[in-house]
């Protein structure tokens, strides 16, 4: 895969253990047709490495600014009866 794809090659050698290695694999799947085509051999080795570095590096939510700053509303279970009156 290296002789006929040094650019993938070389971004899995620089990204590896990093989460912007997962945007690169989904962005390889997502291909619109530009790149030069990745031959079954390599595409089923570069599955396998997303898989494995999907385990190793999950990804994870991008955390929004209320989140942040502590304004997420907190998150208590509540029973969905308490609004309605009670009966006698």
């Amino acid at each position: 895969m290296t002789q006929r794809h040094p650019a993938i090659a070389n971004a899995i050698l620089l990204m590896w253990g990093y989460p912007e290695m997962n945007a690169y694999f989904d962005r390889l799947w997502l291909a619109d047709g530009t790149q030069t085509p990745i031959d079954p051999e390599a595409m089923s080795e570069l599955m396998l490495l997303s898989r494995v570095h999907q385990v190793l590096v999950p990804q994870r939510p991008a955390r929004s600014l209320a989140s942040i700053y502590g304004a997420a509303p907190k998150s208590s279970k509540r029973d969905v009866w308490d609004d309605v009156p009670r009966r006698r």
